[in-house]
């Protein structure tokens, strides 16, 4: 993720959003008031703007007090007594014997209960709380004290936040000691933070003047992921690291390299002999070449790399930091250094080659990966647990903020609407906007397009005709992808927040591209809706029922 280029895109939106409203405002006060209604607007958004800055933590702190004792009374924290009953009976249900990764379902089961439970009670708990107050006229006996409408939206926040942090913590406690003790003990080593450095990789040939050609091959692979090279040819499969340099490995002899390619097999064979595949280390300057050994694909194992009982490594390639190759005109074979005879410029190039005779593996860019020393697995759970945190502040800002203008169940179905679209939709709505903006167009096109094609029977890959007809449907779809590209801004993105996929694998939480992007996503939507939660309170009229 590009932070600076989502700052400026934030502060873009942020801006314009201000400017319509301003200019709003303007035009609607001069309407009803005329230069009146003007200064009464620039006063109402000069006391709006102190009320913003000078607050009073002691005021603060009195108002999240009261929210979390309102809390208390409604009952909220009974939702642990529910996660209670689940963890009793969960090991009844979860984990087979004959699983690969026996661990996977039961960290799963932890992560997806603990997150799709306590959602649900922060859309209530933020939706309901000031529109209860408000028809109770609770609220009316607290904003009549010296207290700010700013205060009471950042109280409530902080509030509903306190009560679901300790829902969390309390509930993130017992699956963690829960996991700990289910998990089958054949299984705790999967209880691992794998740290991985990526790379790129792509699949080539050599042709007959030494040049590389990219090879685009599939053999029936529903789901066309990787790319596969032939065995006993000169086809290769190159993944080159970056940014590889001695010190992301101290007091260690060996490079650990983790890979899991997949095997095709044009002819059955003998099932008991795995196919294999030979690795190299290549400078990528001097054409020096270091074999690093053979190894089996493991094309029937899917669990991850672990240390057997007889002490042999699965799914492990080992790289020596002392390599010997057989330079060009040489005869003999000299010692190497891998971090200053082939790594160059902190970048290692690995090729990986087929040794059976028609067979194929295939390979993509995350097959094979550096694998730096391990992490306890707390590491990685309690990294998940925060991005989970995280999105409960985010869900609590944006639900209190709904209710400081809207009712109860008007509040309770914008707030879910909109996570529902950043959990479920939003990364089919970036796929078809890139599509669109990146290619032109998109299968079945906009939605005029699409509600044309059902209107007459059309499937979504026949060509429109050339006519004036097909012109303005793509021009009013353009119309629509650019609109929906401005608003898609405005919906969350909370997949970025779901840290299970990592742990329940095996890898630890990266910064990069779940803590740090969940990071931002909060504070840039804290920010507006802390702003839009002040001015709509200021508004609204809190002695109505």
């Amino acid at each position: 993720m590009n932070f600076l280029s989502e700052i400026t895109t934030w502060l873009v939106v942020v801006l314009a959003l201000g400017a319509v409203a301003g200019l709003t405002g303007i035009v609607t006060s001069w309407l009803m008031a005329g230069t009146r209604g003007v200064k009464m607007f620039a006063g109402v958004l000069s006391r709006g703007i102190k009320d913003l800055v000078l607050l009073s933590p002691r005021r603060i702190f009195a108002i999240t007090s009261l929210t979390v004792r309102e809390s208390v009374r409604r009952k909220a924290l009974w939702i642990g007594a529910v996660f209670l009953l689940l963890f009793m009976f969960a090991g009844w249900f979860i984990g087979d014997a004959k699983e690969s990764t026996p661990a996977k379902p039961y960290i799963s089961f932890v992560m997806t209960t603990t997150r799709w439970m306590l959602l649900p009670v922060a859309v209530l708990l933020s939706c309901w709380g000031l529109p209860a107050d408000i028809r109770d006229r609770s609220l009316h006996t607290v904003v009549t004290k010296p207290v700010r409408r700013s205060e009471v939206v950042l109280g409530r926040i902080a509030g509903y936040v306190a009560v679901m942090t300790t829902l969390l913590l309390g509930v993130s406690l017992v699956g963690f000691l829960w996991v700990q003790r289910v998990v089958p003990e054949r299984a705790q080593r999967q209880l691992v933070s794998r740290v991985p450095i990526g790379g790129s990789g792509r699949t080539v040939k050599s042709t007959s003047t030494e040049e590389l050609e990219e090879i685009r091959r599939n053999v029936g692979d529903q789901l066309d992921i990787r790319q596969f090279i032939e065995g006993a040819t000169t086809e290769r499969a190159i993944f080159v690291f970056d940014e590889i340099h001695e010190d992301l490995f101290p007091g260690s002899d060996d490079i650990r390299l983790e890979y899991r390619f997949e095997a095709f097999r044009s002819y059955k064979g003998d099932l008991n002999t795995e196919i294999e595949f030979a690795a190299e280390v290549v400078n990528e300057k001097t054409k020096a070449r270091a074999a690093i050994g053979v190894y089996p694909v493991n094309e029937f194992s899917t669990e991850f790399a672990h240390v057997l009982n007889d002490g042999k490594e699965e799914n492990l390639i080992l790289l020596s930091r002392k390599l010997t190759y057989i330079p060009d005109g040489a005869d003999a074979p000299i010692e190497a250094d891998l971090f200053k005879d082939f790594i160059v410029d902190g970048q290692l190039k690995v090729e990986i080659a087929c040794l059976d005779s028609q067979q194929y593996l295939g390979a993509n860019s995350s097959d094979l990966f550096i694998r730096l020393p391990d992490r306890p697995f707390a590491s990685g759970f309690w990294k998940s647990i925060f991005a989970m945190w995280l999105a409960l502040v985010l869900t609590v800002t944006i639900g209190t903020t709904s209710s400081c203008f809207l009712k109860g169940p008007v509040s309770t179905l914008a707030t879910t609407g909109l996570l529902v679209l950043g959990t479920f939709l939003k990364t089919g709505l970036l796929s078809r906007l890139n599509d669109f903006f990146l290619q032109g167009q998109t299968l079945g096109g906009g939605p005029v397009e699409a509600f044309f094609r059902t209107i007459w029977g059309m499937n979504e890959s026949s060509p429109m005709d050339a006519s004036p007809t097909t012109a303005a449907i793509q021009f009013i779809d353009g119309v629509v992808f650019n609109l929906l590209n401005v608003f898609q801004h405005l919906i969350p993105s909370l997949t970025v927040f779901d840290g299970t996929p990592y742990i329940a694998n095996g890898f630890d939480v990266p910064l990069s591209t779940c803590i740090l992007p969940s990071l931002f996503i909060t504070i840039g939507f804290f920010i507006p809706c802390y702003i839009i939660g002040y001015f709509a309170l200021q508004l609204r009229e809190l002695e109505a029922k």
